[in-house]
């Protein structure tokens, strides 16, 4: 059984539809250093797409995250900025919540 799954869903902006620009992935389980491997790659994938402009990190999922989920999820962050995209997070769960709160990142990533 895989600790991890992600579910992505693309959104368009109104008035582009045929500019799928938004990504929402759907997160759910544990975010474990053996995990965050496969968070990392998923993150790198949309975010080389260059018609994504923006991803949702839905962690209402999440069950467990440690400090290479949130190291994967920084990274990410810094990523997209540098290439003039958006991170955001949206419903983190109690235990996602809690971890982004000791590190001051939910703030951050909830703009």
């Amino acid at each position: 059984m895989e600790e991890l799954t992600i579910k992505k869903t693309f959104m368009q902006t109104a008035g582009e539809e045929n500019k799928n620009n938004k990504i929402l992935m759907y997160i759910q389980g544990r975010v474990t250093t053996a995990s965050s491997t496969h968070l990392e790659k998923n993150l790198d994938e949309e975010l080389e797409k260059t018609a994504v402009e923006l991803i949702i990190l839905d962690l209402s999922g999440i069950e467990m995250i440690n400090s290479m989920g949130i190291r994967v999820i920084l990274k990410a962050y810094k990523k997209a900025m540098i290439m003039n995209k958006k991170l955001r997070i949206q419903e983190p769960s109690e235990a996602a919540s809690y971890v982004l709160g000791l590190s001051n990142l939910e703030q951050l990533l909830a703009k």
